[in-house]
């Protein structure tokens, strides 16, 4: 399986069939599934497809997907979230009860920096390059969100590249 440059994998039981599948992410902003498929007795994998929402394959802006599947809104449904090459992070809701995930209308979780708003040296917010993952970090009950990011800074023939980590702990609702 050749995904091209850039592939972040992500393992789930995506179609609740009880073994775990891969989700991957490719640099064209790609989500592709591939499922583990049992072959005499043995777990292989099967024929990668795209993964869908709204009756279209799923690719994100910026490129540089990195799929990530968890339960973001608490109704105990795999949902689908993607750090994307621009720096945002976007939620698929997963509408279906039992079975593969049927994704809902994409929602923008965290907005990618403007041109020009990137500082390597001194960062406010995730750059470029997103990958997320999810986690009840500081165990109030909600899903947080980690995301590490990538960006660059050159000076004269010099280039250095930075990564960063970045917690957003989930606000409590307003009564």
């Amino acid at each position: 399986m050749n995904y091209g440059s850039a592939s972040a994998v992500f393992a789930t039981d995506w179609d609740d069939d009880g073994d775990i599948d891969l989700l991957v992410g490719d640099i064209k902003g790609n989500v592709i599934l591939v499922p583990c498929v049992q072959r005499g007795g043995k777990a292989g994998f099967g024929r990668s497809k795209e993964v869908f929402a709204g009756g279209r394959p799923i690719r994100v802006a910026g490129g540089d997907s990195g799929p990530c599947v968890a339960d973001w809104d608490g109704d105990g449904r795999k949902d689908l979230l993607v750090g994307c090459g621009d720096g945002s992070v976007v939620w698929w809701r997963n509408t279906e009860k039992e079975g593969a995930p049927r994704l809902g209308t994409p929602r923008t979780l965290l907005k990618g920096p403007a041109p020009g708003e990137v500082n390597p040296a001194s960062p406010k917010r995730p750059a470029y390059r997103a990958k997320v993952c999810v986690n009840d970090w500081n165990r109030d009950g909600r899903a947080d969100l980690l995301v590490g990011d990538s960006s660059s800074l050159s000076v004269g023939e010099h280039t250095s590249t930075h990564g960063h980590a970045w917690l957003f702990l989930r606000k409590p609702p307003k009564n």
